[in-house]
């Protein structure tokens, strides 16, 4: 299976690493464009159908917000995007380029 990310997403790891490290006011990056444009207009176009009528609005503190926690609504690019970002594909070059080890998903995401 072809992987979800541009195959320059991770190429240069010391130069997304310096960048994570020097960024302002605290550690963070940011890798514009990361997904294959046809995986992100995939997701963009799931994603719209997904939410097509879910309202999660509470008429006072929030207008016309849509979330939805309900797994079984989503689709399979859907699916396949959250997979592999809780996965080595994605986690092994954030380890690296974050020096940190040991990265770990969130349960309720599996």
């Amino acid at each position: 299976m072809t992987s979800i990310f541009r195959t320059d997403a991770f190429g240069d790891l010391a130069s997304l690493g310096r960048n994570f490290s020097d960024g302002r006011p605290f550690p963070h990056l940011v890798i514009d464009n990361i997904l294959r444009p046809e995986i992100a207009d995939a997701l963009h176009d799931e994603a719209r159908s997904t939410l097509t009528n879910v309202d999660a609005s509470n008429v006072i503190t929030q207008k016309l917000k849509v979330a939805c926690t309900d797994w079984t609504r989503f689709g399979p690019v859907t699916h396949r995007v959250i997979s592999i970002l809780n996965s080595g594909e994605f986690l092994d070059p954030l380890e690296k380029i974050t020096d940190l080890s040991g990265l770990q998903i969130g349960r309720a995401h599996v």
